[in-house]
């Protein structure tokens, strides 16, 4: 390996082929260094693969892959891809997970050393013992959410060739048991519509029970958005609260905008409470944070969603139902499509899911009524004909 030609290619396998090149040489002894690595598929891969690295060295920007740790990549994966890809909320939530999960745990494990055992030990160390207050171990569903995270980043490993394999990916992680929704009967939501009527989360209650919006999403709703005439609002924003940055807009969870028809009744409260609004408006005048919002807080400006989740929490504790949560609304809506006969793809839409499958999948619970009622159809459509030709038999 010398001049131009500083690598080759030896075949290993019958699709495995080593890599050897000369790396930069060692800045204190003046030594030579060489690097291995296996590849496998086509012998065009890997000669890419050799090419890719030799240039690198070229135009000296080579890092040698044996000696990153998972602690620089996970490093590298949050400010170089993680923080321009998801909200900045979840960033907050990705960095935490990170810095005070992943990093203690196997930060300085070099990254061609990971194994998928070692990320099982820790897993299974974290379901016994993992909470901060040494009170016991954290839930299937919190490690299973460190673990898609992991796995994540070491995606990324795997696409920048510094793995030749995902070990996370040959990790099960813990199956977390699925909490059972609580929703309101009919009846129940009819009462907590009509205890909420005097009170300002009267009309948040409005849009989550019956179109579906979630929390972020109410207190997003413009009025350039609502159109009244023809009962319909498009939900294109969502509020979130980061820590860095503080209250700030965002695009909805499914990452596109949608139109929902709204019923009479929210219709009606809609144009009555902006009336109101604009009896606020003029009364406080300058102090006024115009924002176009249809739910702020007392002066126009973003309503906090811990804010108006304790007001939400104050009203059903006093209100004769279920102790439910203002997602639970929501949950509530969708049970009631579902439950009524509405074909699941409209729920879905209305929902803003990314798919039929996931409301299907969540709602799950309003299934044995619409196999029933299937039946029941089924039923009225040819049970009595049946009965009728086997009379005519006798």
């Amino acid at each position: 390996m010398s001049g131009r030609s500083r690598g080759h290619i030896e075949k290993r396998g019958k699709r495995s082929w080593r890599l050897k090149w000369e790396k930069p040489r060692d800045l204190e002894t003046g030594k030579r260094q060489y690097g291995t690595k296996t590849i496998r598929g086509t012998k065009s891969a890997a000669n890419r693969e050799l090419t890719r690295i030799l240039h690198s060295i070229g135009v000296g920007d080579y890092v040698d892959p044996t000696k990153i740790t998972l602690g620089e990549h996970l490093i590298a994966w949050l400010d170089g891809t993680a923080k321009f890809n998801v909200s900045p909320r979840t960033f907050e939530r990705y960095d935490e997970i990170v810095r005070q999960r992943w990093m203690p745990a196997l930060g300085k494990r070099r990254l061609s050393e990971l194994t998928a055992l070692d990320i099982k030990r820790v897993e299974t160390q974290w379901l016994t013992e993992g909470r901060a207050d040494k009170t016991g171990g954290l839930s299937a569903r919190t490690v299973r959410h460190f673990h898609w995270v992991l796995t994540n980043a070491l995606d990324e490993a795997v696409r920048l060739r510094l793995l030749a394999r995902n070990p996370a990916r040959d990790v099960r992680p813990p199956k977390p048991q699925r909490k059972p929704i609580v929703w309101l009967a009919p009846k129940e939501l009819a009462a907590l519509i009509a205890a909420s009527s005097e009170t300002r989360v009267h009309i948040p209650v409005l849009l989550a029970a019956t179109a579906g919006l979630r929390r972020g999403e109410v207190l997003a709703l413009k009025w350039g958005n609502v159109d009244l005439s023809a009962g319909t609002i498009t939900v294109a924003h969502s509020l979130e609260n980061t820590q860095a940055r503080g209250l700030q807009i965002k695009p909805p969870k499914s990452g596109k905008a949608r139109t929902v028809a709204l019923p009479a009744l929210a219709v009606d409260a809609l144009k009555e409470h902006a009336t109101a609004q604009k009896k606020q408006r003029l009364k406080l005048g300058q102090k006024y944070k115009n924002f176009d919002l249809v739910c702020p807080d007392t002066r126009g400006g973003y309503w906090h969603p811990r804010n108006m989740s304790r007001v939400f929490s104050a009203l059903v504790g006093e209100a004769d139902i279920p102790k439910v949560t203002f997602h639970g609304l929501r949950h509530t809506h969708l049970t009631h499509l579902l439950q009524e006969g509405i074909h699941p793809k409209v729920a879905s839409e209305r929902a803003g899911h990314s798919s039929v499958a996931v409301t299907l999948d969540v709602y799950s619970h309003a299934i044995p009524d619409m196999q029933r009622d299937a039946a029941d159809r089924i039923d009225d459509l040819i049970g009595g004909l049946t009965k009728k030709d086997d009379s005519s038999r006798a």
